[in-house]
């Protein structure tokens, strides 16, 4: 059974603290995932999930950063 182990959610709004359902966006990093990272630890690449998730949730912000449309935007990592 696969279960959550972290995430990434990021969430922006024009108002504070009042996310907008259309930039809210969860990149989700799961015990597949983390057992994935565990077996190619030595595989000599310089990236992995985890990573790749992260960078994945950090470019999404970094797209939705637009002052025309949004005031803000956040990025929140959880471990579970």
């Amino acid at each position: 059974m696969t279960g959550l182990t972290g995430a990434w959610e990021v969430v922006a709004g024009v108002l504070p603290g009042e996310p907008l359902k259309e930039y809210t966006k969860r990149f989700l990093y799961t015990s597949d995932d983390a057992e994935k990272d565990r077996q190619n630890n030595d595989d000599g690449e310089p990236t992995n999930v985890f990573t790749e998730k992260m960078q994945q949730a950090y470019d999404y912000a970094m797209q939705i950063t637009n002052p025309s449309k949004v005031n803000w935007v956040r990025v929140d990592f959880i471990w579970f």
